[in-house]
């Protein structure tokens, strides 16, 4: 990534809008963005939040979503750090939740191959463990 972006600007690279934030409250917020029911950022509390309640809150993957090439985009004083989520196996309780700081982004990507050929009933995919 470039070295002269923000994360807000990281945001919106990979969302494609802008979320809502007050100024200098951006990394006070966690970024859920991608192959999502509902991509958006939310803001952290004294709790904090995992991978998993941030896609809960995003309203879950969608059915066309590659779990094993989402990642983690967390901000670093030079360069944003990219961290491999398996979140295939997180789901299914064989890896630990990850926790959250703020300004991290939670991406999800879109499958390739199921892109390809779209399903006539796009909804949010269901969890076998």
């Amino acid at each position: 990534m470039n070295k002269g972006l923000s994360i807000s600007a990281v945001v919106v690279l990979l969302l494609g809008t802008v979320v809502a934030q007050a100024p200098g409250q951006g990394l006070q917020n966690v970024y859920v963005v991608g192959c999502v029911q509902q991509p958006s950022g939310f803001a952290l509390d004294d709790k904090g939040l995992t991978v998993l309640q941030a896609l809960a809150l995003a309203k879950g993957a969608l059915h066309n979503a590659a779990l094993d090439s989402s990642r983690l985009i967390r901000p670093t004083a030079s360069l944003p750090k990219e961290t491999p989520i398996h979140l295939k196996k997180m789901l299914a309780a064989k890896v630990a939740d990850l926790q959250l700081q703020p300004g991290d982004v939670v991406f999800i990507p879109c499958s390739k191959a199921r892109n390809e050929a779209p399903q006539e009933n796009d909804g949010p995919l269901t969890y076998d463990r």
